[in-house]
C-alpha cells in the first residue's frame, strides 16, 4: 500500500524519480562535442536525404524510359497486326476494275477516301514506305530475298516499312546477278 506521502505525489514528480526513488538529473544543455555530434548527425542525415532523393529522380527516369520503351513496342505490334490490311487496300485499289471505278463512281470515290485517310493516319504515326524498285541494287537492311542470288532487285514481292526510322518490316523482293542486266536480260 502507498503512504500518504506517496499517495499526494503529482505524476510529474513521479517521474523526476528512478526506481530507486531518487531524482533523476535534468538533462543538460549540449556543449560544443554535442553539437559537433548533432552537426555530424545533421549532414549524415541530409547526404541520406539527398542520396535518396536521386535515387528516387533515377527511378523516375528509368520508368519514364521504360514506358516510353512499352510505348512504341504497342504502336509497332499494333501497326504489324496492320500492315496485312493495308496491303490488301492497296491491293483492292489498284485492282478494281474501269467497269466499276466508272459505274459506281461515288462508291469508288469513298473507298479511295478510306483508303487515302488510313495512307495518312499510319504516315502521321511514323510509317514509311521504304523506297525499292526494279533495278535497284539489293541492300540486306532494307530487304529481304525470297528467289535468286545476286545484287539486283528484279521484282518487288511486297512492300517494306519503317517507323520513325527503324525497320519494321523488309520489303520482300527478288533479286537476279548484276551480269544479266548488262546482257540485257
Amino acid at each position: 500500500m502507498e503512504t500518504e506521502k506517496e499517495q499526494k505525489q503529482t505524476p510529474k514528480s513521479r517521474k523526476q524519480q528512478n526506481t530507486s526513488g531518487k531524482k533523476t538529473k535534468p538533462k543538460k544543455t549540449p556543449d560544443k562535442n554535442d553539437t559537433t555530434v548533432l552537426k555530424k548527425e545533421r549532414q549524415e542525415y541530409l547526404e541520406g536525404w539527398q542520396r535518396e532523393r536521386a535515387n528516387f529522380a533515377n527511378y523516375k527516369k528509368e520508368m519514364e524510359r521504360y514506358i516510353a520503351s512499352v510505348r512504341t513496342l504497342s504502336k509497332n505490334d499494333t501497326i504489324v497486326q496492320l500492315l496485312p490490311l493495308f496491303d490488301n487496300m492497296d491491293l483492292i485499289m489498284k485492282h478494281i476494275p474501269q467497269r466499276i471505278m466508272d459505274a459506281e463512281k461515288e462508291w469508288y470515290q469513298g473507298v479511295q477516301f478510306v483508303y487515302t485517310q488510313f495512307q495518312q493516319s499510319l504516315s502521321d504515326i511514323g510509317l514509311k514506305e521504304i523506297e525499292c524498285a526494279v533495278g535497284d541494287v539489293f541492300n540486306p537492311s532494307f530487304h529481304e530475298a525470297l528467289e535468286g542470288e545476286g545484287t539486283i532487285i528484279r521484282e518487288v514481292v511486297q512492300k517494306g516499312y519503317t517507323l520513325n526510322d527503324a525497320v519494321l518490316r523488309c520489303t520482300k523482293v527478288k533479286v537476279r546477278p548484276e551480269k544479266q542486266d548488262a546482257q540485257g536480260g
